[in-house]
């Protein structure tokens, strides 16, 4: 038997708390209950059904607390939220309730009750239709008349541990041979002015809480009676989601509707499925949810869902339909409004919310578990202007989102925002590098046809001859780039030498790893993740970057802190001439106290690929070869301040309508290099640009040019760039000095040279480069124990050598994107 359930009428508009009604429709209890003949008991039935107070969210959500109730809309207390979660001076609409008009509309309600009882590991349920009536006289709802219940199941009931009485009233189809709830796909496009004064009707199924009751009594007269606490809640299972927009770009914009992304909030779809709830075991099923096929949690959250409506469709119920045209600074009255529910698997946002490592350390940086609860709202066809806008890129930047773990009963509004996306920083670096010609600073320019292929670069910093000496930039003229000297002139505007905290953005001042030194444990400051179904490490960390919101050449930097993110798989291993990827996560806000994670206007996701090179390395013992990342291709996408997912296991891109609708981060160029996806992708390639063998260069050769020292030989290819490092360091000091030979080879001789491997210190005498694949940081110092005079003689004959490195600067005129193009455009 199917039994059909009435349909709530509700009312929504934007969102926030909903505050309780001064009187809830309730119905009254009834206790006694006596025997009938044969094989059911006849009892009058009725209970109270109260509903939850109000309560408070944190991220543009509060509590939905009718009962398939008429709602109405008003300006609520509260308002919208900025960027950094404070907020904001525009009211958010909260919902209101009319019992009045509910009751009117249904005086009687159709309902479903289970009945379930274990005495000892004995369990036996009951489930009957009733219809409840509303009592003017009482202001609440009643049963009554009489409802046959099973005798054995009442049997079971006496002296029962567990007796409970349970309702389910509102939306949806009952199916009595599978024991449970089919719940329709509920999307709805409306209109916010129309919709505070005309009610929506939404098949919203409500269940309350389990009413704890007990026996009493004997023979033909028993009772049955509440066994205390509070009356239950009736609230619906499921929650309200309302998207609206609104336009902060400069231009109006056209867009055809959204497509959303979750793997918390499941229901709506666009296959025609019906969720079932099964009132027994409490689960949903037959959802439509995917899975990534590469890296997903294993401790919930890796189901994911989508669904779209599109207001261009031809369905729109809306006067005039057709897609929504947003003018600048204004907001839409479009909206739409989805019911959906949480299945359990995702994880809620929380202080002690952080991924951790199979070490039970937390990942440092104060980052999210990949389980978090997530929501992603993308623009379909987004316009501006009239032409598809690449800043953002709205296909893979979402519009909306939040770490949503949506609640029964509770309604949530996400306020999605079209807005102008601030240029990436890595576009503010040189595509090449620069050198010194005579007085005058010059750009290096190489083309690599636009391939991401890092082993095409390779011989671009090291051919033989004089040609490529020129990238070696001794330390007086790296003194010159100095942003506290003003920086070099170039045709390419002003370039400055780049100090720790781009560096944390050129993946040099933390180096980024490709392996581990061991698969199955912490690696140095990369540790090994848990709750991953493909084994990760992955190093955290909060610090200063750089960051600007005008282009223009004469904006200066600012500096704030951030977290980024880097992960390579664990099983990843690097060879001569084999390819490795790692992957980035930067620019995301800190998260307060209470967990909860700003939002980030330069968010970017990044793709690091370099391939293994075998290395001669000489030093004071002889040499040894050794395996380092050759150079390194960067391709770096903005996925904006609505982000709130892990690169790994959230999906970056969905196809409606496609088998396997998502691609991820490890989907390769199929998602890297997609033609949707590419729009204001930036890339950058970092050389191996060979310095000078370890015993080339001696005092007189300190701060001569490259057309000097063109005899020299090379090492062969390392990657080490200046850094404007800070003041204990020893890039520092040399820099400080200038063009005094003098007193530069003094400062190696009786200062910089007294370092040994082991010294606390040590880390003073570092490149920024790579001392191996696994994220180490190369040290100039003694390796082993000699004499003093033999360290001294290895220590300065390398600092001597690397006083010679190459610059790749950034200025604070945009660079442009296409890094792997010719660089001379």
């Amino acid at each position: 038997m199917k039994f059909n359930l009435l349909k709530a009428s509700a009312l929504l508009c934007g969102l926030f708390l909903l505050g309780a009604c001064a009187e809830d429709p309730q119905a009254e209890r009834k206790t006694q209950t006596e025997e009938s003949s044969g094989s059911t008991v006849s009892v009058p039935i009725n209970f109270e059904v109260s509903v939850d107070a109000p309560k408070s969210l944190d991220q543009e959500a509060r509590t939905y607390m009718g009962a398939k109730t008429p709602i109405t809309v008003k300006d609520g207390s509260n308002k919208e939220l900025n960027d950094d979660l404070s907020a904001s001076t525009v009211a958010q609409k909260i919902l209101s309730r009319s019992r009045d008009a509910f009751v009117a509309k249904n005086p009687t309600l159709d309902a479903i009750l289970y009945i379930y009882t274990q005495k000892g590991t004995t369990v036996k349920t009951d489930i009957r239709d009733v219809t409840l009536t509303y009592d003017p006289a009482k202001k609440k709802y009643t049963l009554g008349k009489n409802i046959n219940i099973d005798a054995d199941v009442l049997k079971n009931a006496q002296g029962a541990s567990k007796f409970t009485l349970t309702l389910y009233a509102g939306g949806g189809t009952y199916n009595a041979a599978q024991k449970s709830f089919e719940i329709p796909s509920v999307m709805k496009q409306v209109s916010l002015s129309n919709l505070a004064s005309n009610p929506i009707e939404l098949p919203l199924l409500y269940q309350s809480d389990p009413v704890a009751f007990k026996v009493t009594g004997e023979g033909k007269k028993v009772t049955l009676q509440p066994a205390g606490g509070d009356s239950p809640s009736l609230k619906p299972l499921g929650s309200l989601l309302l998207v609206t927009f609104r336009n902060n770009m400069q231009q109006g914009i056209t867009f055809d509707g959204i497509t959303a992304v979750s793997n918390s909030f499941f229901g709506p779809n666009n296959s025609g499925k019906r969720a079932v709830y099964n009132i027994e075991t409490g689960a949903f099923s037959n959802i439509e949810k995917y899975q990534s096929p590469y890296t997903k949690t294993s401790n919930g959250g890796s189901d994911f869902t989508y669904f779209y409506s599109d207001f261009s469709s031809g369905s729109s119920s809306l006067p005039g339909g057709g897609g929504i045209s947003i003018a600048s600074g204004a907001r839409s009255d479009k909206a739409l409004v989805f019911w959906g529910f949480h299945t359990g698997g995702s994880m809620a946002v929380s202080a002690s919310n952080k991924i951790s490592t199979a070490s039970g350390k937390d990942l440092p940086g104060d980052v999210l578990n990949a389980a978090t609860s997530v929501i992603h709202i993308y623009g379909q066809n987004v316009k501006a202007g009239g032409l598809t806008p690449s800043r953002p890129n709205y296909s893979i930047a979402p519009i909306g989102g939040a770490n949503l773990t949506p609640e029964n009963g509770k309604a949530y509004t996400l306020n999605c925002e079209f807005y102008e996306q601030p240029r990436q920083i890595l576009g503010y670096f040189a595509k090449g590098y620069i050198y010194k010609e005579g007085s005058d600073w010059q750009n290096f320019d190489f083309d690599g046809g636009g391939t991401n292929d890092p082993e095409f670069y390779k011989w671009c910093g090291y051919t033989q001859g004089a040609y490529n000496n020129k990238l070696l930039v001794n330390s007086g003229q790296a003194a010159e780039v100095r942003a506290l000297n003003g920086g070099v002139s170039t045709a390419k505007g002003q370039m400055y030498l780049p100090n720790e905290k781009w560096h944390h953005l050129f993946g040099l001042t933390d180096p980024v790893a490709f392996q581990p030194y061991d698969a199955n444990k912490d690696s140095k400051r990369y540790m090994r993740l848990s709750n991953l179904s493909v084994a990760y490490h992955a190093h955290g960390i909060k610090t200063q970057l750089p960051y600007k919101d005008d282009p223009s050449a004469s904006t200066p930097f600012q500096y704030k802190d951030f977290v980024y993110a880097d992960y390579f798989a664990s099983r990843q291993t690097v060879s001569d001439g084999t390819r490795a990827t790692a992957y980035r996560q930067l620019y995301m806000e800190p998260r307060n106290s209470a967990g909860l994670q700003p939002r980030s206007k330069y968010q970017t996701i990044m793709r690091v690929s370099t391939t293994g090179r075998k290395v001669y390395v000489e030093h004071e013992t002889g040499g040894a070869n050794n395996i380092y990342p050759s150079t390194l291709t960067m391709e770096s996408l903005y996925v904006g301040k609505y982000f709130f997912g892990n690169i790994l296991t959230t999906p970056l891109y969905v196809n409606r309508g496609a088998s396997q609708p998502f691609l991820f981060a490890e989907s390769g160029d199929a998602f890297w290099s997609k033609t949707e996806v590419i729009r204001d992708r930036v890339d950058r390639v970092a050389l191996n640009v060979p310095t000078y063998e370890y015993n080339q260069i001696n005092k007189t050769d300190l701060l001569r040019t490259y057309q000097e020292l063109k005899d020299k030989k090379r090492a062969e290819p390392l990657m080490h760039h200046w850094c404007d490092a800070p003041s204990h360091e020893w890039e520092y000091k040399v820099l400080n000095i200038g063009y005094d030979r003098e007193a530069l080879y003094n400062k190696i001789e009786n200062d910089l040279y007294q370092r040994h491997e082991e010294d606390a210190n040590s880390m003073d005498n570092r490149l920024y480069g790579f001392a191996d694949t696994k994220g180490g940081i190369w040290r100039i110092v003694a390796r082993v124990a000699h004499t003093i005079e033999s360290d001294k003689t290895a220590v300065t004959q390398r600092l001597r050598t690397h006083t010679y490195q190459a610059l790749r600067p950034y200025s604070t005129k945009y660079q442009g994107n296409e890094g792997f193009r010719n660089n001379s455009k």
